[in-house]
């Protein structure tokens, strides 16, 4: 539910807000278990998600021509539970140790879906 409620706030941001000059940067990924990233959907399929099922999600945003990329990963089984908790510290470290990179007052942040 919080991501989804994430995903909604940042859609209500760039299409109400910056419409003329934002949009989806790339077709969003939801790839399913064995599946690699960035697998999209086609219209009409009728895949639907299973308590043992690991899906990723990866979406983009531009703005400005500056482009924003989210990817996480959703299981319910908690069998996967290190799994994630193994990732989501992977992504903290590498964030933390890469603040310095970027350009003052740029905000980076993976808690909106954590």
């Amino acid at each position: 539910v919080r991501c989804y409620h994430s995903l909604s706030q940042v859609k209500t941001l760039i299409f109400i807000v910056w419409r003329p000059s934002a949009g989806l940067a790339f077709p969003t990924g939801c790839s399913l278990n064995h599946v690699a990233a960035h697998y999209t959907p086609n219209a009409g399929d009728d895949t639907v998600l299973s308590y043992g099922d690991v899906m990723k999600v990866d979406f983009g945003v531009h703005v400005g021509g500056r482009l924003v990329d989210c990817a996480f990963t959703v299981a319910f089984d908690e069998q996967y539970d290190n799994l994630l908790l193994a990732a989501q510290d992977a992504t903290n470290t590498v964030r933390k140790a890469s603040t310095a990179l970027f350009l003052p007052r740029t905000v980076v942040s993976t808690d909106a879906c954590a």
